[in-house]
């Protein structure tokens, strides 16, 4: 593929940066995150680390903005 790219380069436009606000759960979104998490600590069989912990956290606090 260095000698024979599959197509010809495309130039992208640069896109403006994205608010951090945007990307975070919040409401319903955060709860079925916690979820997720909560069954993949269920599933695991070492103790729940403290990075694992402050995500719970954070989610319960997003849980209540809308």
């Amino acid at each position: 593929l260095d000698h024979t790219p599959l197509s010809a380069r495309v130039e992208i436009e640069e896109q403006p940066p994205v608010p951090i606000d945007v990307m975070l759960y919040r409401g319903r979104a955060a709860i079925e995150r916690c979820r997720e998490i909560r069954d993949e600590v269920r599933r695991s069989s070492g103790p729940v680390d403290e990075q694992t912990l402050g995500e719970l956290f954070d989610l319960l606090d997003l849980a209540l903005t809308e």
